[in-house]
């Protein structure tokens, strides 16, 4: 099994993205004045994101804000702001 990393763009609030089943998010930060994540997935040698296994839920929430039954990922500066990463 190979793996590749993707990048994935999001946004203020709840994000679905579809995802291998196994995968690992290795960055979350501003470029160009967006928010993306960067996940790691496990690949076979010849597919690509047609085999993705199904929707997974994140949510990007300003400091301050409250989350409940979430997981912090990471966190991440964008100007004057903190944004946080939770599953």
């Amino acid at each position: 099994m190979r793996k590749a990393i993707f990048k994935y763009p999001v946004n203020y609030g709840r994000n679905e993205l579809i995802l291998k089943e196994v995968h690992k998010i290795v960055r979350f930060a501003v470029q160009h004045d967006h928010l993306f994540v960067w996940i790691e997935e496990e690949v076979e040698d010849d597919e690509g994101f047609e085999n993705a296994s199904g929707p997974c839920s994140y949510t990007v929430i300003g400091t301050g804000m409250y989350y409940t039954d979430s997981n912090h990922i990471a966190s991440c500066e964008d100007g004057d702001f903190i944004w946080h990463l939770i599953s």
